[in-house]
């Protein structure tokens, strides 16, 4: 048997993770090799047989005797066994031994960029920044002529929305190769979310003189026509994105069929239609107007309103589309209208609503606080309550999380978090004379103790952050800038406070509200204890899951929002552990409570669901048809869990082999699924959350994504769907394919 022979036996027992045998197969050759070149061949494959062991007790010694005694050329050859190896265990997936293996190899070869690269993406996977940031600083001082390296260090940057840093590192590697079409993309995409049009639009127009294929030509004119949008110069925006549809045809007949097949209109579907058919500018002025209404754009809003009203009137401009000062002018008094009618507006709607709610009695109006204790545990401390009321409890809140599978290179950065996550500690804790607030859209609350103090871990709001974000520190809580609340709505007795952030959410109630119910149990209040249960309990799934726990509904008290509410004494349960972040536990308790005896069955695994959300209002399938055929010759069954009950969704979802479903408050049922069900998530390119691969971690479910497509480029799609949250997916189906289902 040749010596290669050998090499080939000792590498496929290693992928195929016979650690101990490769080991012993390796220690057996090496008795009788003579060839010192190929006994440093041999003592590496024994070394990286103890790393595969986590023997790096026997490994380290070998690795270093390599180092220090092999020539060159044997270095270069183990560096590569060592790449090799570690290549093969990242694409299966094995983080650790490949983080590991890289590191190891570039000591060998510390000039091998793609381990660098490759060991920086391991650690962001690990929610680790500092050191892949390290990593990539390392690269660029050895390498300094490496493109590469400043697009994925940029990157890292515009991922974590540093733009200014991730404008310097782009500029940076344009001085090494001015024509790399993904540094000078990347760079007008930063240029443009800090509004440097010029400088944007620059680059977009060097890009244009470049060889380039039909989807950066799509790319660079779908910004080019944003820019305009922003420079005041329609004509040019609507000659640019003409060109856009003009070079992707199936773009447009996809939306075509897509709009056909709803009677509401979309303003955002209606753009395309219109400038494909170059309808009149100012009926393309007024829906582009409305975009940008809606994404609270509203100087440019009240512009392009203005243009509508001008009827007939030739554009004056100049060569660079800029507006003349007249018009400018009749534009910022429009704006003013308009910002007042949108303000009567939103007041009207409030006062309806408030209104049309019995509320207890209202009182003074309240200072907003000033001042605030981190946590609930913390205030109890100071004014000596800790024993008396603050009751917490030992229940596990560590979670383990994997990234998640998917068919693209890399995973998205919304996955990116350590693989171990601990929760805050649970607790129900007791508050005289306490205030509890919550804001007119149910996206801010509070709670203020009777001297002034908001009591941080009992307040979130919105945008919610992952546990121990700096974002989440109370100093940065809105309500400590606000100079006045609603008015105080006082109220005699005890309320337990179960209400919170957008409680008529399917998945915030199921996993914020819920599991507090567990929490009061444990801290062994009993219903006759309180006076009032502060609870919303209107939408069905609310009414349902209240009547299986058994609340007396003669004691809620249903929020009137604006809510400023101050009781005798406040009884609150902290949420299971951050919003939106849940421990093992509440799951688990929530398969008890809703599920019941039906998860005790043995039931037939095997169903193939795929959720639809074509009878919601937002976030649904484009070309949904496709999909739904796709799947059902695969022998899937299109659902649509709104018109099930909670427990009929609870026991649907525990049948099932595979799901698949766009981001949705239905996927909240996976919870009810059985061990090793796979999931695939399909997610608009904008909006990347990742609450339910949280779900899928806690209950060990196999666990997919796939992005849905960007129509032309970033900043046209932003403004075809102003909040992201409620895009409308459009998803490549050969991306399902390659999955396998």
């Amino acid at each position: 048997m040749t010596f290669h022979s050998h090499e080939s036996q000792i590498e496929s027992l290693l992928r195929q993770r016979e650690f101990i045998k490769a080991r012993n197969y390796t220690e057996k050759l090496l008795e009788k090799e003579e060839s010192q070149s190929l006994l440093c061949i041999l003592k590496a494959y024994l070394a990286l047989s103890y790393s595969c062991l986590e023997e790096y007790q026997y490994s380290q010694p070998l690795y270093l005797d390599l180092l220090l005694n092999c020539d060159g050329e044997s270095i270069k050859t183990i560096a590569g066994i060592i790449f090799s190896l570690a290549d093969f265990f990242f694409r299966q997936r094995d983080w650790d031994l490949a983080t590991h293996l890289y590191s190891q190899g570039l000591e060998f070869d510390s000039q091998y960029h793609p381990g660098y690269i490759r060991l920086a993406y391991l650690f962001l996977l690990r929610g680790d920044f500092t050191t892949a940031m390290e990593i990539y600083h390392n690269l660029i001082s050895q390498q300094p002529g490496l493109t590469i390296a400043y697009e994925k260090f940029g990157k890292l940057w515009q991922d974590m929305r540093d733009y200014s840093q991730a404008i310097a590192t782009y500029q940076r590697g344009l001085e090494k190769n001015k024509t790399d079409k993904r540094l000078l993309k990347n760079l007008a995409y930063c240029y443009l979310k800090t509004r440097q049009t010029r400088q944007a639009k620059q680059i977009l127009e060097y890009l244009l003189q470049l060889p380039l294929c039909r989807e950066d030509y799509s790319y660079t004119y779908g910004e080019l026509g944003y820019i305009a949008i922003l420079q005041k110069n329609l004509k040019q925006a609507i000659t640019a994105w003409q060109r856009l549809l003009d070079n992707n045809p199936q773009v447009y007949r996809v939306y075509q069929q897509w709009q056909a097949s709803y009677r509401e209109t979309n303003k955002n579907l209606s753009l395309i239609s219109q400038i494909k058919d170059n309808s009149d500018d100012r009926i393309i002025a007024n829906t582009i107007a409305g975009l940008l209404l809606d994404k609270k754009e509203y100087e440019l809003a009240g512009y392009y309103y203005n243009l509508v009203a001008e009827k007939g009137e030739t554009d004056k401009t100049d060569n660079s589309g800029d507006y003349s000062k007249e018009k400018i002018t009749t534009t910022t008094a429009s704006q003013k209208d308009l910002q007042v009618e949108m303000t009567t507006t939103i007041i009207t709607a409030s006062q309806k609503e408030s209104d049309a709610t019995t509320t207890p009695s209202k009182g003074e109006e309240i200072t907003p606080p000033r001042q605030y204790y981190e946590t609930a545990r913390q205030w109890a401390e100071y004014n000596k309550l800790l024993d008396s009321n603050y009751y917490a409890f030992n229940l596990n809140r560590e979670i383990y999380v994997k990234p998640p599978k998917t068919v693209y290179e890399e995973i998205h950065p919304s996955f990116y978090f350590p693989p171990t996550i601990k929760l805050p500690q649970p607790f129900v804790v007791r508050i005289p004379g306490g205030v509890f607030y919550l804001k007119e859209d149910a996206t801010s609350s509070g709670v203020i103790t009777k001297d002034g103090y908001l009591i941080g871990d009992l307040s979130p709001e919105f945008p919610i952050f992952s546990p121990n974000h700096p974002d989440n520190y109370p100093s940065k809580h809105s309500l400590l800038k606000v100079n006045y609340l609603s008015p105080l709505q006082k109220i005699r007795g005890r309320v337990l406070v179960l209400t919170g952030l957008v409680s008529d959410n399917y998945f915030h109630w199921l996993f914020d509200i819920l599991p507090r119910f567990h929490l009061v149990e444990l801290a062994g209040i009993e219903w006759h204890e309180v006076d009032y249960i502060l609870i919303d309990n209107q939408t069905p799934f609310q009414k349902e899951t209240i009547s299986l726990l058994n609340i007396p509904q003669e004691k809620i008290l249903l929020p009137s929002l604006p809510l400023c509410l101050q009781a005798e004494e406040l009884i609150i349960p902290s949420f299971p552990g951050s919003v939106a972040w849940m421990p093992a536990w509440s799951c688990q308790w929530l398969r008890e409570k809703i599920l019941g005896c039906h998860g005790e069955k043995t039931v037939t695994l095997g169903r193939r669901l795929y959720i639809s959300r074509g009878r919601s209002r937002n976030r649904r399938l484009i070309n949904e048809k496709e999909v739904r055929e796709y799947l059902e010759n695969k022998g899937f069954e299109t659902v649509y869990l709104e018109t099930l009950s909670v427990k009929k969704q609870a026991e649907l979802l525990s049948e099932a082999e595979i799901v698949v479903s766009t981001h949705g408050s239905g996927l909240s049922n996976i919870v009810f699924c059985k061990p090793h069900t796979k999931v695939i998530e399909v997610f608009s390119p904008n909006y990347v959350y990742p609450c339910y691969w949280l779900v899928s971690n806690l209950v060990n479910l196999d666990y997919y994504y796939l992005l849905g497509e960007i129509i032309g480029s970033h900043h046209f799609h932003s403004l075809l769907y102003p909040d992201s949250r409620l895009e409308d997916v459009y998803l490549d189906v050969s991306f399902l394919n390659s999955l396998e289902i």
